[in-house]
């Protein structure tokens, strides 16, 4: 496979009850397809994130379709990343390896979370606390070459694991406050731009 010509071991399944069988806890990442003979990809994902030994092994859910509920459906199931069919070989590679250093530098930091009243409580104190700084990154047009716009970026003040902003996201949309964090990240993005417009300054 081309997988082992990078370096990595690889275990096929090709049903939810093999993935359980041949599954272990040393496994760096489980690339699970959401159409399976016998148990539904989200199915399976979920008994993985509700199994203590293995609930640590990175999941990217690969789907045929791009339906928003499909996406939101296996982040809130624990699903660490998505990938659309088809996809480029090159794009996988990259992916699996964001997610298993994402995985890997939460496991080693002393500052990780500990199980859900913790997630929640430091979720409850970024948003209460209105804890995020936007930046804002410049958007430009190629022909003709002019500033286009800006995105705005959200970075979370805390020194736990949910620093990192996609940590941080994914956590709102699996303990149902995504809503709140968006509505912050507006609102600070918004009062900021309108205070430098004032001053007519973009920066």
């Amino acid at each position: 496979m081309l997988f082992e010509t990078r370096g990595y071991d690889v275990t096929v399944a090709d049903s939810g009850e093999e993935v359980f069988r041949k599954v272990k806890s040393t496994t760096d990442l489980i690339l699970l397809d959401i159409a399976l003979p016998d148990l539904g990809g989200f199915q399976i994902c979920r008994k993985l994130r509700e199994n203590s030994k293995i609930s640590h092994i990175a999941i990217i859910i690969l789907t045929g379709k791009l339906l928003t509920q499909d996406i939101v459906e296996g982040l809130y199931l624990g699903a660490d990343d998505y990938l659309t069919k088809p996809f480029e070989y090159e794009e996988l590679v990259a992916r699996m390896e964001a997610v298993m250093r994402r995985c890997s530098f939460l496991n080693h930091r002393n500052l990780t979370l500990n199980g859900e009243e913790d997630i929640v409580f430091e979720l409850r104190k970024i948003i209460d606390g209105e804890l995020i700084i936007p930046y804002f990154q410049p958007i430009f047009l190629l022909d003709p070459f002019e500033l286009y716009g800006f995105e705005t970026l959200s970075r979370p003040q805390t020194d736990s694991s949910l620093s990192a902003p996609d940590l941080l996201f994914k956590a709102t949309i699996q303990y149902g406050v995504y809503q709140d964090l968006e509505l912050l990240a507006w609102k600070k993005a918004l009062t900021l731009t309108s205070g430098r417009l004032k001053e007519k300054s973009y920066f």
